[in-house]
């Protein structure tokens, strides 16, 4: 069942004559359209589902007053969309969490329920799980969740996960963050390997090696939970010094790891695959195992040619001698599963923790990846449902979640191994992905008609202030004008994208502003177009069942 097939069934079962009008029928079926491809914590604001809607063009509203006629449209929309579209969407469809980000596919029931059958039986052949005998009482961690990493043909390309019950743990939130504490210090003191602060690091190490010739790998773990050996990282907590574990916190994780109880389905089992993804501790277990292979294994590489660092299941290594780069691929293949599809080597640019590295400028910038018809909602939380806000309030909140300073990194925006050009086309890309998660916003509050609801004086304020805000981040030395044009460049070529009269105005008093700002020292051209990496995004939203 495609999007068409979606509207006509509910066009059967809703008739025209309810909305009096094309123009409120459209709005309607707009509304579906974003329920059925709402990411997830997106919400949709139920004083938004009458915006738009001509009451008079309604005959079931003609007996009522006129000023009272807005209310009970919206009480009319609210009931048909909870006694009757979500039930019935419910009923045929299974939200299915996609990937590591917040897209949800929706699935068929039935195609789902067979595809769980036959992972669980995979999962039960590979001695994955283990089913636990009824009469045995136990408490299970939690529910364990299964993310197809494609389609549902495929049964053993998936992500497990499990979503920890606070009710059944017995361990207060004080003593979990202690325990994650000290497994992180643990594993910082067992190896060389750099794990965060990437462009501190690499700061250094190019002012080390000055102009030589740079050769660089990037490696990534394959099911890096998934492929730990339990014995051996019992082993390693053993081992561990009682200034980082103590006697009893060693004893509760042995015991926590040999004990990893889940439910799925409507059965208690053993989860026996190395750890469990998704709980509390497994990433902080997951750091100590590796650090202490990542000591015994590649100590041979902690010198001043050669760079290494870590993060979470990716590793990047770099050195002035080529044939460092294949030892070091030889030797982490040895004792660690790679997937060997994401390997990156021989080459200029390295793509490595959201960054790209250029081995020869040595420059660092934000890597963008976004596949064919990617929804930008769908890659980022832009709701917080535990704040109720109003429409702009939300608008503004998203803009400013501390997440989008992420983009705005120091490493990104070094100027010790950065040129100027570098960090000013860093800084736009930043602003135009800033720019779709304000279009995607505008989109979700308004339910994709804003023409209808505002002007667009209500959303220009917010641009100016997130310029402002974000502008901030550059170097003083680059004149204020210039930041100011770039940024404001970058929500033109995003809002020209959109064809209706509220963004038409907006690109106008855009292009205005732009014009007042002399720049004419420095050259425009980069920053007049939509750079090649967002291409992918889709601005148009369309109900795509997972199948």
């Amino acid at each position: 069942m495609n999007q068409d097939d979606l509207i006509k069934f509910y066009k059967r079962i809703i008739p025209f004559e309810l909305f009096g009008s094309q123009l409120n029928n459209d709005m309607f079926y707009n509304l579906l359209t974003i329920i059925a491809t709402r990411a997830t914590h997106e919400c949709v604001l139920t004083q938004s589902i009458s915006s738009g809607y001509d009451p008079n063009a309604i005959d079931w509203l003609h007996d009522v007053i006129p000023n009272k006629r807005k209310a009970m449209l919206h009480m009319g929309l609210r009931v048909l969309i909870e006694i009757i579209v979500y039930p019935t969407f419910n009923k045929m469809f299974h939200p299915v969490r996609m990937g590591q980000y917040y897209e949800i596919r929706f699935a068929e029931r039935v195609k789902w329920s067979n595809y769980l059958a036959k992972v669980r039986n995979f999962l039960v052949k590979s001695k994955s799980i283990v089913a636990v005998e009824r009469k045995l009482v136990v408490k299970p961690r939690g529910v364990l969740y299964i993310r197809p990493r494609g389609d549902l043909t495929n049964i053993i390309d998936f992500r497990p996960y499990v979503v920890f019950n606070s009710k059944l743990n017995v361990m207060s939130t004080i003593y979990k963050k202690t325990v994650t504490k000290s497994l992180y210090q643990y594993a910082e003191s067992l190896t060389f390997v750099k794990r965060t602060h990437f462009g501190k690091h690499w700061q250094k190490y190019i002012r080390i090696v000055g102009d030589s010739k740079l050769f660089a790998t990037k490696l990534d773990l394959m099911d890096c939970f998934s492929n730990i050996s339990v014995d051996i990282l019992i082993d390693i907590l053993n081992d561990a010094d009682v200034k980082y574990l103590s006697k009893n916190m060693k004893e509760k994780l042995k015991f926590y790891v040999k004990h990893q109880y889940v439910m799925f389905g409507n059965r208690l089992w053993l989860w026996k695959r190395g750890l469990l993804q998704g709980d509390r501790f497994s990433s902080g277990l997951c750091e100590v195992y590796f650090a202490k292979l990542d000591s015994v294994n590649l100590r041979e590489f902690n010198k001043t040619n050669c760079f290494l660092h870590k993060t979470v299941d990716d590793y990047f290594f770099c050195s002035t001698k080529e044939e460092d780069v294949a030892n070091f691929k030889q030797i982490l293949t040895s004792y660690a599963m790679i997937n060997t599809t994401k390997i990156e080597d021989n080459r200029i640019t390295i793509t490595y923790c959201n960054f790209k590295i250029n081995l020869n400028h040595r420059h660092v910038s934000n890597y963008y990846r976004f596949p064919k018809d990617t929804h930008i909602h769908c890659k980022y939380k832009l709701w917080n449902v535990n704040a109720q806000l109003s429409q702009l309030g939300l608008l503004t909140k998203s803009l400013f979640f501390a997440y989008n300073n992420n983009n705005f990194n120091a490493t990104a925006l070094n100027t010790s191994y950065n040129n100027d050009q570098t960090i000013l086309r860093n800084y736009y890309e930043a602003m135009v992905l800033l720019a779709f998660k304000f279009d995607a916003m505008i989109m979700g509050i308004s339910l994709g008609k804003p023409s209808m609801s505002y002007k667009s004086e209500h959303f220009e304020r917010h641009i100016f202030s997130t310029v402002h805000y974000y502008s901030k981040k550059l170097i003083p030395s680059i004149p204020r004008r210039v930041k100011e044009k770039i940024a404001y460049f970058a929500f033109l070529v995003v809002l020209e994208r959109r064809k209706n009269k509220l963004y038409r105005e907006m690109v106008s008093h855009l292009k205005l502003l732009i014009n007042k700002l002399y720049t004419s020292q420095f050259n425009m051209s980069y920053y007049k177009q939509l750079p090649e990496c967002f291409k992918n995004i889709s601005l148009r939203r369309e109900f795509k069942p997972l199948v």
